[in-house]
């Protein structure tokens, strides 16, 4: 009888060990099974959050771009506006120019004119005062006659 336990106790402990090999086994499968999920998981958050990451790039880049177009076309428009601008400054100064011309000639005109009429005047007045002197003297002339007479 002792051997039938003693063969009894070697498979129960040989059923234990195979149980608990088997246990190990299914422990390791689950645990294989499981990283194997985790990391399938993992590669399709990776691979989602990759696209998103790319999807919200590339709405950024391409709002870079179009806020890029905006600015480019609002410097263009202010280049044109400043050059238009310019240009009737530049048209402005020209009429100045040509009023300033005329300006300077006709002031040149009237200045020589007053001088001309200043020197007739001048000569008018010298005649006129050596007309008053002679009449003044003749005058004096007579009265000095008449007093002579009387």
């Amino acid at each position: 009888m002792p051997r039938i336990k003693a063969q009894e106790s070697r498979s129960q402990a040989s059923e234990g060990s195979d149980d608990s090999g088997l246990m190990l086994a299914v422990a390791k499968q689950v645990q294989s099974t499981l990283e194997k999920k985790r990391k399938d998981n993992e590669v399709k958050f990776l691979g989602s959050a990759k696209a998103e990451l790319a999807k919200s790039a590339s709405a950024e880049v391409e709002e870079f771009e179009d806020a890029l177009e905006d600015m480019k076309k609002i410097f263009d428009d202010f280049v044109m506006q400043h050059a238009a601008a310019e240009d009737e400054i530049r048209v402005l100064w020209e009429q100045l120019l040509k009023a300033h011309q005329k300006f300077s000639t006709f002031s040149e005109k009237k200045h020589a004119s007053v001088i001309k009429n200043e020197k007739e005047r001048e000569k008018g007045q010298v005649l006129g005062m050596a007309t008053s002197k002679k009449a003044v003297e003749d005058c004096h002339k007579l009265i000095m006659s008449l007093s002579d007479d009387a």
